[in-house]
């Protein structure tokens, strides 16, 4: 009798856990308004910001999925960022730069939407926006991209130009994107078109950064898989590079490395162009239904939205665990199931 209820639990929980790894629904879906290179989406102010060329930039108010607001770049768009509280976007307008210097070779500018009431303003910048991370809702980080690049913490200005406010890192990181991780106030650089990919880490402090450890040249990060730039997941509880996962207090720790690349992940799942995985495990789950190039996630829930390119759609999506109490219920109907199997036998 102990044999079977101890198997009974074993087969609940084996189940529970199946269960548990494949809670990703699919919600709804429309045309996207042209082609998408980046997303962005607000839980908060339910609304997707949509960076359809290197021209414009779309919000769409997910209620209606009517487009409420269209900003034009100078330049070009290269960048957004969403801040944490997700009520403030910023976007990069480059104009291009001095190879191998980062100097601007045209005006640049920052873009900044509030997503409360759908309005733009539009600052200058005496540096080079290439790409853009929003630290808060006043903050967000300026980095070069040509080359061995610089970034540093800019500040929304009071007048029509951006204030430089922290410190400049300069010369130490080769072109590759930033990704800032709010939770533990560190920035991950991951470089890209060069023989040695790596990963460096910087600490935040007010407006200054600091240094702190990399994965080394030719390093832990120096695999196949890597150098296609840092993202981190939602929750910034994982660093992705490419196929590979790192810790992000610690980017030469390398955790796991994935069958292909990663391109975006929530605090469940880390994703692929086409499937999905437990980002814990590294196992497959199962597949998107779709080829996906672009992601958006919200940092206070687990629904995102992506872009199917095979079908010219973007589609919100639902990833949930079932909460304890039903693992617990279904292991106590198989253990009752086996019990009266049990009786039936005797």
């Amino acid at each position: 009798m102990a044999k079977l209820i101890t198997a009974s639990i074993a087969t609940a929980l084996s189940f529970g856990s199946f269960t548990a790894s494949a809670q990703l629904t699919k919600l709804e879906a429309f045309a996207a308004p042209g082609g998408v290179s980046q997303l962005a989406y607000s839980s908060n102010a339910n609304k997707l910001v949509v960076r359809n060329s290197a021209s414009a930039i779309k919000v769409i108010d997910l209620t209606s999925h009517n487009i409420v607001s269209t900003e034009m770049a100078n330049a070009r768009f290269t960048d957004m960022s969403l801040s944490p509280g997700g009520l403030v976007l910023y976007a990069a307008d480059y104009a291009g730069e001095h190879i191998g210097y980062s100097e601007p070779l045209g005006q640049h500018y920052v873009h900044r939407l509030d997503l409360a009431t759908n309005t733009w303003a539009t600052q200058t910048t005496n540096g080079v926006a290439g790409r853009i991370e929003t630290v808060d809702d006043q903050r967000f980080i300026l980095q070069s991209t040509d080359q061995w690049i610089n970034f540093g913490v800019k500040q929304w200005g009071s007048g029509g130009a951006i204030d430089n406010v922290g410190n400049t890192v300069s010369w130490s990181v080769y072109s590759g994107n930033i990704q800032y991780d709010a939770t533990h106030s560190r920035v991950i650089h991951g470089s890209s078109g060069i023989s040695s990919p790596e990963l460096s880490a910087f600490k935040l402090t007010g407006n200054t950064l600091t240094p702190q450890e990399g994965s080394g040249t030719y390093g832990s990060a120096y695999v196949p898989g890597a150098g296609n730039g840092a993202l981190l997941s939602s929750n910034d509880a994982y660093v992705y590079y490419g196929a590979l996962q790192f810790d992000p207090l610690d980017v030469h720790a390398l955790l796991r490395t994935f069958p292909e690349q990663i391109l975006g992940a929530n605090s469940l799942y880390a994703f692929s162009a086409s499937n999905y995985y437990n980002q814990e495990t590294g196992a497959l789950i199962g597949s998107l239904g779709g080829v996906f190039s672009a992601f958006a996630f919200s940092r206070t829930s687990n629904d995102f939205w992506a872009f199917d390119g095979s079908a010219n759609q973007l589609v919100h999506f639902a990833s949930s665990v079932p909460e304890a109490s039903t693992w617990m219920m279904l292991s106590m109907g198989l253990v009752g199931l086996g019990w009266a199997t049990r009786r039936r036998n005797c």
